[in-house]
């Protein structure tokens, strides 16, 4: 089956990313004892999708035993609250409809809302709310689809990826007041953005643009720092920024991707890694905290 008629089928009328489609796959794999190298179950058709390959039986079942048929008792209409249970601060209400069983790696549908780890986030830095640690704090109010989140480094912003316009634009979330403004729109499906050390600049992918482009969170026209390659990453020193010449929108490599860099301010990209070595496509890099190493992943085999 292709990755859209599977990805139709899973989640269908639900805006998901091909990343949901290729981990649920990977569990699938994990809970069979299967590899991506050397398939016995499901087998990656590359830039197409997947295949099962195991041999199929069909086995008759047994005829099960006529049962008779006994009443249930009936609910309650509300179930009553343990003595020493208390009400959850701000709770969703019960959704009307059933949950879908693989809701955990889709997207956030329109309402649901990022819930923020205190633990995570020291709120002395420009918060104006105290939280008690492990205390999860709902960011209501953001509308459509959430597909990435990440805290700029001073703690004050919240880049976010929504398509409540239509398509993936990215925007900023003043932390302390609630405030959210639109740092892209120009309908590119703007996706993948990551920090400058000094909070004052995001770099991004933009999918329909192609490339990698640099903003300022002050406003004015984006700049393309390389004409290809997606999920960027600013080093500690804020000179240069690394990124997988992939554009597939997954979190790894296709084969053939390697990593290259290219100086913030502009320049010619230069090849980081080399197609092979080590085998698989390479993606997904991050820098160590002194900037002197970039750790990335190399992948076979994904869709």
């Amino acid at each position: 089956m292709t990755r859209d008629e599977l990805l139709d089928g899973v989640w269908p009328d639900v805006a998901v990313t091909p990343n949901a489609l290729t981990r649920v796959v990977g569990q699938l794999r994990r809970e069979l004892g299967d590899d991506a190298g050397e398939a016995r179950f499901i087998e990656t058709v590359p830039t197409r999708g997947y295949r099962f390959i195991a041999a199929v039986e069909s086995l008759a079942l047994p005829a099960a035993p006529a049962a008779s048929v006994v009443a249930a008792p009936a609910l309650p209409s509300a179930l009553p609250t343990p003595p020493d249970a208390s009400p959850a601060l701000d709770a969703p209400p019960a959704p009307s409809t059933p949950r879908r069983p693989l809701a955990g790696w889709a997207i956030a549908a329109a309402g649901v809302v990022l819930a923020i780890a205190a633990a995570t986030w020291n709120p002395g830095r420009g918060a104006s709310a105290a939280m008690a640690e492990g205390e999860l704090v709902p960011l209501t109010g953001e509308s459509g689809s959430i597909h990435a989140a990440t805290f700029s480094p001073d703690g004050r912003w919240l880049a976010l990826v929504s398509d409540r316009t239509g398509d993936f634009e990215i925007f900023l979330r003043d932390v302390a007041t609630g405030a959210s403004r639109p740092l892209t729109a120009d309908g590119m499906r703007n996706v993948h953005p990551a920090w400058s050390p000094d909070s004052r600049r995001l770099v991004y992918h933009s999918s329909l643009r192609h490339g990698i482009w640099v903003t300022s969170i002050d406003g004015g026209p984006a700049r393309q720092v390389a004409a290809f390659g997606s999920r960027p990453a600013w080093s500690p020193d804020g000179r240069t920024i690394v990124f997988q010449s992939d554009e597939f929108l997954n979190e790894f490599g296709q084969p053939g991707s390697q990593l290259w860099t290219v100086a913030a301010d502009g320049g010619e990209p230069r090849p980081l890694t080399s197609p092979g070595a080590p085998p698989g496509g390479h993606g997904t890099p991050l820098w160590s905290p002194d900037g002197t190493l970039v750790y990335f992943v190399a992948t076979r085999n994904v869709l």
